[in-house]
Formats: C-alpha cells, sequence, structure tokens
C-alpha cells in the first residue's frame, strides 16, 4: 500500500509539474495573454487531480502531494518563474488554495461521505472548467457588468458561462457514476450549477478554489438522492435566495456579493440543520434589519452594510459550525455545534443592539440620550446597551424555544456566552482601538465603509478619540514601584475584533457544552 502510494505521488508529481510547465512554454513561444496561459494550467491541473484516485489510496498522501505543490508555487512565484502562471498579478491566494481544494474534495468523497467518484469528479470537474470558461468568456464578451465589491466586477456573460459549464460537468459526471432518472439528473444539474454560480460570484481573492468546488460536492451529496418532487422543491428555496438576492440589490441597496453571500448562508443553514438552525439565523437577520431602519444613512453608505467583507465576517462562524455539524454523524457533536451555533449568533445580536443607542443617526434622539453616554464614546456600556445586548445575546436560543419546545437550548447559558462575546468585543475595541479610522466628533469607525457622523473617510490623520487618545501612539502606564511601561495601541479593525468576539464565544460555548455534558 505505501508502495503505492509512492508510486502515485511520483506519478501525479510529473503530470502536475509537466501542465505547469506546459502553460509557461505556450506563454513564453506564442506571447499569449497571461489569463490565458493560467487558464491552461488551471484546466491541465484539474485533469491531474481528477486522476488522482486512481493511483492514490489515502487521503493522507493527497494532503503530502497538496502540501508539496503548495511549497513548490510558493518557491516559483518568489523566485519569479513560471510567468505564465504567476503572472496576471492576483498574488498566491488562488495558486496555494488550488491543490488543497482538491484535497478536500477526495477526503470529503472518499472519507468523510464515502461517495467516492459521483462527488469528486463533479466538484473537480466544475472547478478546472466552469471557474476557466467563466474567466474567459466574462474578459472575452462580457459587456452587462454588475458589482461584486468595491472595484471589482462580473458580466453576466461570464456568470452564463460558469452556469452551462458546471451544469455539464455534473451531469457528465453524475450521468457516469450515478444511477438516477433522467428528470432527477436534469433538476440536480441545475440545483447544483445555480450554486456553483452564486458562489462563483461572491469568490473574491482566489477564493473560489476552494468555495466553487466545496460547494458544488456540499450541495451534490445533500440532493443526489431526491426524488424529483423533492428536487423541485430544492429549486424552489434557490430561487428564493436569488429572488432575495435581486431584492437586496434593487436600487442598488447592496452590492450583488453582499446580498448572494446572505443568501447561500441562509441556504446552507437551513438544508444543513432545518428549522432549529434557520430561526435563530433568521432572528439575527431580523435584528441586522432593525440596526439598519433605525440608523439611517445614505444609501451609498448602507450599501457597505451589505459588503461581501462585512458578511463573510459576520457568516463565517456560523457557516463553518452549520457545515461542520451537517458532515458529523455524532449526536452529541452536533449538539456542541448547535450550542457554539446559537452563542456566535447571539454575539453579534448583541454587538448589533449595544452599538445601535451610540449610533449618531439614530432615530428616537430622547431614547439616544437616556441610553447612551453623554460625551459620545461608542464602547462605553451604560445600563440600557447592556439591556439591549442581553437582549440580542438571548434572541437566538428564545426563537430556537419558540420553534421547538422540546428543544434542550439553555437560554440562559446561550445568554452568558452572547454577551461575554460582546463583552470581549467591547474591550477589545476599547483597549486597541479597534481601527484608524475614528471619527473624532462621535467616536464611531466605519464598517469598512459604513462612514460616521461627517460623512466622509477616516484615514489614519483622523485617529484621535473624542477624549484625545491617539490610536497609534502607545499607552504609558505607571507602575506600583516606580517606573514605566508602555504598551502598543494596535489598530485592529472592527472586523477583526468582530470575527474574534464570534470566534472565541463559539468555543466557549462549545466547550461548556463538553463540560456539561461529561
Amino acid at each position: 500500500m505505501i508502495l503505492h502510494d509512492l508510486i502515485g505521488i511520483g506519478i501525479i508529481s510529473v503530470l502536475g509539474i509537466g501542465m505547469l510547465v506546459v502553460a509557461d512554454m505556450v506563454k513564453r513561444i506564442w506571447d499569449v495573454p497571461s489569463e490565458v496561459s493560467r487558464k491552461i494550467a488551471h484546466v491541465g491541473c484539474g485533469g491531474v487531480l481528477l486522476v488522482i484516485p486512481l493511483v492514490v489510496t489515502t487521503h493522507w498522501s493527497v494532503l503530502i502531494l497538496s502540501t508539496s505543490f503548495a511549497i513548490l508555487m510558493f518557491a516559483t512565484h518568489a523566485l519569479g518563474l513560471l510567468r505564465g502562471v504567476h503572472g496576471v498579478g492576483r498574488g498566491l491566494g488562488g495558486v496555494l488554495v488550488y491543490p488543497f481544494a482538491g484535497w478536500l474534495a477526495y477526503w470529503l468523497s472518499f472519507t468523510v461521505t464515502e461517495r467516492g467518484w459521483v462527488l469528486y469528479g463533479s466538484s473537480i470537474a466544475v472547478l478546472a472548467i466552469a471557474d476557466a470558461a467563466g474567466a474567459l468568456v466574462g474578459r472575452s464578451y462580457g459587456r452587462h457588468q454588475y458589482e461584486v465589491t468595491d472595484d471589482h466586477h462580473r458580466s453576466l456573460e461570464g456568470s452564463a458561462a460558469v452556469y452551462v459549464s458546471a451544469w455539464l460537468c455534473v451531469a457528465v459526471g453524475v450521468g457516469i457514476s450515478h444511477s438516477s432518472s433522467f428528470i432527477q439528473l436534469m433538476l440536480l444539474s441545475t440545483a447544483v450549477a445555480i450554486t456553483a454560480t452564486l458562489l462563483e460570484t461572491v469568490s473574491v481573492a482566489g477564493l473560489d478554489n476552494l468555495l466553487v468546488p466545496f460547494g458544488t460536492l456540499f450541495v451534490l451529496h445533500h440532493v443526489l438522492d431526491m426524488s424529483a418532487a423533492e428536487l423541485v422543491l430544492q429549486l424552489g428555496l434557490i430561487a428564493a435566495c436569488a429572488a432575495g438576492v435581486i431584492v437586496l440589490t434593487y436600487r442598488r441597496m447592496s452590492t450583488v456579493g453582499g446580498a448572494v453571500s446572505i443568501m447561500l448562508t441562509g441556504y446552507l443553514v437551513w438544508t444543513t440543520g432545518g428549522t432549529q438552525w434557520i430561526a435563530p439565523f433568521a432572528a439575527l437577520a431580523a435584528v441586522f434589519a432593525l440596526y439598519e431602519r433605525l440608523t439611517p444613512m445614505q444609501t451609498k453608505h448602507t450599501r457597505s452594510r451589505y459588503a461581501i467583507s462585512t458578511m463573510i465576517t459576520g457568516l463565517a462562524v456560523p457557516v463553518v459550525v452549520s457545515t461542520a455539524a451537517y458532515l458529523s454523524t455524532n449526536p452529541a457533536q452536533t449538539h456542541v455545534l448547535h450550542t457554539a451555533f446559537i452563542a456566535s449568533l447571539g454575539t453579534t445580536a448583541a454587538i448589533l443592539l449595544f452599538m445601535m443607542p451610540q449610533h449618531h443617526s439614530f432615530r428616537f434622539k430622547r431614547l439616544r440620550r437616556s441610553l447612551s453616554t453623554r460625551h459620545h464614546w461608542q464602547y462605553t456600556p451604560t445600563a440600557g446597551k447592556v439591556a439591549l445586548a442581553c437582549v440580542g445575546a438571548a434572541l437566538p436560543a428564545l426563537i430556537v424555544r419558540a420553534a421547538d419546545p422540546a428543544a434542550t437550548m439553555p437560554v440562559i447559558a446561550s445568554m452568558v456566552w452572547g454577551l461575554a462575546g460582546c463583552s470581549l468585543f467591547v474591550a477589545s475595541a476599547s483597549f486597541w482601538k479597534c481601527s484608524h479610522r475614528m471619527c473624532p466628533v462621535c467616536g464611531s469607525v466605519d464598517l469598512l465603509g459604513m462612514y460616521c457622523c461627517q460623512d466622509e473617510v477616516m484615514d489614519e490623520s483622523t485617529s484621535t478619540n473624542p477624549h484625545g487618545i491617539c490610536a497609534t501612539q502607545p499607552k504609558v502606564a505607571t507602575l506600583p514601584h516606580g517606573g514605566t511601561l508602555s504598551v502598543p495601541r494596535y489598530a485592529v479593525s472592527f472586523l477583526e475584533n468582530f470575527m474574534m468576539a464570534n470566534v472565541a464565544a463559539a468555543g466557549a460555548a462549545a466547550i461548556g457544552a463538553l463540560w456539561l455534558g461529561m
């Protein structure tokens, strides 16, 4: 077995390096655009990934291959080699993710789900072909563009190419490896292709090499054994998500990337856990809508609240936790992960409600003056703001109990975990000064573009908060027995603090659930 895998590793290594050399030679000899030579390598290496299960038997061997390939790509980039692959100027993100996406697909297909070729072949084919087709068609024929993030656009023509090629890859892969009726094959190929297209839409900074194959594999695993009637309902759910994207982007309220991120997360949570998972997520969405309505801004600023960076940061922990719960077959592990999921949502809701009355544009001015501080400092706790944070922290667990009275979700414990995450956010933001871009009038910071009451972008020259403390200068503390200690004030961004609070709350909740269950 070991000798077989060693030989297989050697074969795949030769084939992979050969594909990279071919792409580089095409660039050097025919002087084609770097995008074309990069996509040649993209498709060729996808073909090499499809050969892996034929010559390698364990996912550990695939992980060794992926790590070695990533090191090779990093070294060639540092040395200025393989310009046909690295010459597009996009950095190393997508190049380093690509091999590990192959390992993840292999591990999930052959080890976790044991579905084998039907999942692996389809997901790798979509990774290799659909992404390349979308990029090449979009660059050559893309006329109708839409905004994914600021200064980053994609075209309807490119997305259509992704959909068509993904549909064909899935239809061929499932048709060869799985017994399905013609109608089932058509319906499930449509569902998977739509999802892969939406994921490609929100994939920036090379994340398409991870999200597209993983999303293809996940959705295909979910719908593979459904009947035709169930598949129609599933397509209806996906259509509802697409309609939600249209509503959020109507009149340019949101970027397409941010809206798609919200809807894909809702679809993922619904399919992974059902009512007990989607109900608290809907409660968080309601809190976010309340925050947005009670703190109005100009349209160009409000759209930033729906930006893809904001959505990914706020939803990353719930997505990871719900996906892990879906892949788990142990009920005890699922319960622990559900507890962590509720704690993360509670933390987000608590932070939003804690900050809401301090916002300069808060609709109820008198209420704001009674809940917030006299001198505007966004992270100063008051009785009113703490009470609102308690409501937000408890809301997800209360919704779970309301949706399912038999649920064993401890509301008080969930509220404590959510408040702990909110408290960590407040303490970190107050001490580390939570971003250079602070308004010197109201103390607010922008949520990667939310701006402050001055209606302008703050930069490092306006990093002093209302108390006269500069975020870029160290804090000097006096020691009890004389002397001083200089503590640096790191400029941690709002989103970094937000993510840290979610991770900490989810981790604490999981540990608490494990301890109580022991």
